[in-house]
C-alpha cells in the first residue's frame, strides 16, 4: 500500500497523472481543493489529515509553501519509518516547499525534481543532494505530446488572456512574501491600458473567488473562463498574459509565446530566466496594447524533452516501494 496526498492544485494534477497508471494499492489524501483536481482525473480520495494504515510500505506527497497534507504526510512517514518522496513540479520556492510555520525544515527520503535546470537550483538552495531525483514531469509530457495542436496562425484580433493568481491571499501585502504586487495591479494596468478596446478572458487559479472580481466583470469585454474553455480558445489569443504562474510555463511549452508583467516586483521569474515566457515592464505593455508593438524574446534556453516521464516516474516508484515490501525498516 502507497499512502498519497498532495494540497495544493499543481502536484495533485502531477500525482493524478501518476495514479491513472500506477499498479500499486494506494488511498490518496487530499485537501477540499485538490480533492477536485483528483476527481477530474477518477481518482477517489480522502479529505481529511489523519492517516494510519499499517501496511504502508511508502509515502508519495506534492509540496506546498504552507503546512497541510504534504508535510504531514512526510512527518507521517518518519514517525513510523515508512520511505518517503516528495515532488516538486516547479522551478521556484525549493527551501519553502519543506519548511514547516515553525521554520523546522521537513524532508523526505526522496526529492522528484522536472529537470537538469531544477536539479542545479535544488543544488543551490541547499536541499540535500542525496535525496533529488531527476524524473520528469507527467504534465508537461502530456502538454509535450498534444503540442501540435495549440499552434495556430489565426489569431483572433484585440483577444486576451489573462492568468491569474491568488496572490492576496498566498502572498499578502503586509507578509514577508509579498512580491511588491498582486494580481489586482497587474489587470488594472491591462483593462486601463486597453482602452476598451480588447476582449479579455479571465482564468482565476482555482483557489480564487469569482466575487473577488465583480468589479472587473461590469465591463462587455471582460468575462471568465474556466481551464477546459481556455485551451479551447487558447491558439487564437492574440496576446496571453500572466504574472508567475506554472500555467504560463505550461502554455509556453505548448509553443505559444507567453508574457509576464509583474510591476515593482522584488524577485525574478524562472519562466522569464529560462527564455520561455517574454518579460514585460509597463512600458512594454502599453506598446502592445496601445500601438501593437511587441518586444523582442530574448535568448531561449530549450525547452528539456519531458517525453518518457510518467515510466520514468512509476518505475522508481516501484523499485523504493518493492525494496521495502522487501526490506521492510
Amino acid at each position: 500500500m502507497i499512502l498519497i496526498g498532495a494540497q495544493d492544485v499543481g502536484p495533485s494534477n502531477y500525482l493524478a497523472k501518476i495514479l491513472q497508471l500506477l499498479q500499486i494499492p494506494y488511498v490518496c489524501y487530499a485537501s477540499e481543493l485538490s480533492s477536485k483536481v483528483f476527481s477530474r482525473h477518477n481518482i477517489n480520495s480522502v479529505v481529511r489529515s489523519i492517516f494510519f494504515d499499517n501496511d504502508a510500505h511508502l509515502i508519495m506527497t506534492g509540496t506546498t509553501l504552507v503546512d497541510g497534507i504534504d508535510k504531514e504526510l512526510i512527518s507521517y512517514a518518519k514517525s513510523k519509518g515508512i520511505p518517503s518522496i516528495s515532488v516538486i513540479e516547479h522551478w521556484t520556492n525549493f527551501m519553502d516547499r519543506f519548511k514547516d510555520s515553525n521554520g523546522k525544515m521537513i524532508y523526505p527520503d526522496y526529492i522528484f525534481v522536472n529537470d537538469e535546470y531544477a536539479l542545479q537550483m535544488a543544488k543551490n538552495n541547499k536541499l540535500p543532494e542525496n535525496k533529488i531525483v531527476v524524473v520528469g514531469n507527467p504534465v508537461l509530457e502530456e502538454i509535450q505530446l498534444k503540442s501540435d495542436k495549440f499552434v495556430s496562425n489565426k489569431k483572433k484580433e484585440n483577444s486576451l488572456l489573462f492568468i491569474s493568481e491568488n496572490l492576496t491571499e498566498h502572498r499578502p501585502e503586509n507578509g514577508e512574501r509579498h512580491l511588491g504586487f498582486n494580481q489586482f495591479d497587474v489587470l488594472s494596468d491591462i483593462i486601463r491600458l486597453s482602452g476598451g478596446t480588447w476582449e479579455i478572458d479571465l482564468k482565476l487559479h482555482p483557489s480564487e473567488n469569482e466575487e473577488s472580481y465583480s468589479d472587473f466583470l461590469l465591463g462587455e469585454k471582460i468575462s471568465l473562463v474556466d481551464y477546459k474553455q481556455m485551451i479551447d480558445r487558447v491558439p487564437e489569443y492574440q496576446i496571453i498574459i500572466g504574472m508567475e504562474s506554472m500555467l504560463l510555463l505550461e502554455l509556453a511549452i505548448m509553443g505559444l509565446k507567453v508574457y509576464s508583467y509583474r510591476p515593482s516586483s522584488k524577485r525574478n521569474f524562472i519562466g522569464c530566466e529560462l527564455g520561455w515566457v517574454i518579460d514585460l515592464n509597463l512600458e512594454d505593455l502599453s506598446k502592445i496594447l496601445i500601438q501593437n508593438v511587441y518586444p523582442q524574446a530574448g535568448t531561449r534556453k530549450i525547452i528539456p524533452d519531458f517525453i518518457g516521464s510518467t515510466a520514468r516516474i512509476i518505475n522508481h516508484i516501484t523499485n523504493i516501494y518493492e525494496h521495502n515490501s522487501i526490506n521492510p525498516s
